[in-house]
């Protein structure tokens, strides 16, 4: 997951090689993103369905709860 979401922000132009300080694009909640390792969205196998959802809806990371929400939502269409 997190490879998939360090391209994103590549191609927005965003640096990723320091932690940043997030608001969740889904639900506004603050968190940390550690693009340069020991992020807590490495501990999430999402599928390339899931992967392709967030890329397609949401400008930048999303939070772990809304992270665990999709990973559900989804694989209950698919």
């Amino acid at each position: 997951m997190l490879i998939a979401l360090q391209y994103k922000l590549r191609e927005n132009g965003v640096n990723n090689s320091k932690d940043r300080n997030l608001k969740c694009s889904k639900c506004g909640k603050t968190f940390t993103c550690k693009p340069q390792g020991g992020c807590w969205c490495n501990n999430y196998q999402l599928s390339a369905n899931q992967l392709k959802e967030l890329k397609e809806n949401y400008a930048d990371c999303l939070c772990e709860d809304c992270i665990i929400s999709l990973a559900k939502k989804i694989s209950k269409t698919t």
